[in-house]
């Protein structure tokens, strides 16, 4: 990782809920989002991907969020992300709960 010139670091935290309107789809986005991403083992698709789960990692991964958005068979109903500016924190702390700093307290 880059080192910082600012001593700060910005940390930009989300959550994004869909409704699943139509499994198969997202499914099929997901395992094509694997083939792209596993382009040395593409017949693993359908064994790695078997849930919405799966399938939004590998779209994640691939294509980044937009691609979670513009796939068939999800409808967004909630949409949160707070940007954090904190002190850079050890590797340790981050390894531990990367998302621990959406929830810490904060004086």
């Amino acid at each position: 990782m880059e080192q910082n010139s600012h001593g700060a670091v910005l940390s930009v935290v989300g959550r994004w809920d869909f409704h699943i309107t139509d499994l198969g789809p997202v499914l099929e986005a997901g395992r094509s989002a694997y083939r792209m991403n596993h382009p040395e083992d593409p017949g693993e698709a359908e064994s790695a991907v078997t849930g919405p789960e799966e399938a939004a990692e590998q779209l994640l991964e691939a294509y980044g969020v937009d691609a979670v958005f513009d796939t068939e068979g999800l409808t967004a109903v909630r949409i949160f992300t707070a940007a954090l500016t904190h002190d850079e924190d050890d590797d340790e702390a981050f390894d531990e709960d990367p998302f621990a700093i959406a929830y810490e307290d904060v004086e």
